[in-house]
């Protein structure tokens, strides 16, 4: 019987129990990963019975709106995930708080997801770039998220799924007073875009995403697709490549074109590469055989 955390390591596991569950026994922690994952699973089963068991009683109050998913509820009135009937079936589950103008917040989307899916087991930044004055203030953030699935209907029920997104902030796509935290503020835009993916939401972003900025067009701060690479792009090449032992130019020169220097690269195939270096390092493509060791390069 699989438990969904064949791929997690034993490491992974203990820092699920300490921070999500509490336990705090050093000595129970050092035992093998296949006794800390069956405790993880019985705690896991009790979380969403005690969640299942406050729902049932919550929907004995005459004043409670929401319509709220129980494992008894599931098998007669959940609809298959991601059918016609799922997008409108989560956002009922949203509560008047955690909507803005009709979109939900990240909070919202936490709560909601262990209800309709399961429990977050890992929330975790990809990478991080900060605002500079080589960026124009943007800061740029990824983060990746790992659901186990206890939905009996979903098609990946008893596993972990993850899913990973990345988003930007600075004052020319963020309102005030949000643009002034621009690194925190571009994680939680991250996320939220990450949640509403797992939760198959359509043509909706979340709130943090929102910004009445972002539809006002700047010709100012416009480029065009064939300008230059910038500099801070450079900088996360040369990060990630660091980070994943990948020598930079031999990177950069592994696709179909041929660059003597990396300046002559434009940004739009700046934003490729990156997005390449964040599924090799995301492990969803392999790392490029012609490319060697990282070394100094510049």
């Amino acid at each position: 019987m699989t438990t969904g955390y064949e791929q997690v390591s034993v490491e992974e596991v203990r820092d699920v129990l300490r921070n999500e569950h509490g336990v705090t026994d050093e000595e129970f922690l050092k035992n093998t990963k296949k006794v800390l994952v069956q405790k993880l699973v019985e705690l896991n089963d009790k979380k969403v019975q005690d969640l299942a068991d406050t729902l049932d009683a919550a929907e004995e109050e005459p004043d409670n709106s929401m319509t709220p998913y129980s494992e008894s509820e599931a098998k007669e009135s959940l609809p298959a995930y991601g059918s016609e009937l799922w997008h409108e079936f989560v956002m009922r589950q949203f509560r008047d708080d955690e909507l803005m103008d009709g979109a939900p917040t990240c909070d919202g989307c936490r709560r909601v997801i262990e209800v309709v899916l399961g429990p977050i087991i890992s929330s975790e930044l990809t990478h991080v770039t900060p605002p500079s004055v080589h960026n124009n203030g943007t800061a740029t953030v990824g983060v990746q998220l790992r659901v186990l699935i206890q939905n009996p209907d979903h098609p990946l029920c008893n596993q972990v799924v993850q899913c990973a997104e990345v988003a930007d902030v600075n004052k020319d796509n963020c309102d005030h007073p949000y643009h002034k935290y621009p690194s925190a503020t571009a994680a939680s835009r991250a996320e939220g875009r990450a949640l509403r993916k797992l939760l198959r939401l359509r043509n909706i972003v979340t709130a943090e995403e929102v910004s009445e900025k972002a539809e006002v067009t700047d010709s100012d701060c416009e480029w065009q697709v064939d300008e230059p690479i910038s500099d801070a792009q450079i900088n996360v090449i040369d990060m990630m490549c660091k980070r994943l032992d990948m020598g930079v130019m031999e990177f950069i020169n592994s696709g179909k074109r041929t660059y003597t220097e990396v300046e002559t690269v434009t940004k739009t195939v700046a934003q490729r590469m990156i997005q390449e270096l964040n599924k090799v390092q995301r492990k969803v493509k392999p790392r490029p055989e012609t490319v060697g060791p990282y070394k100094k390069w510049r």
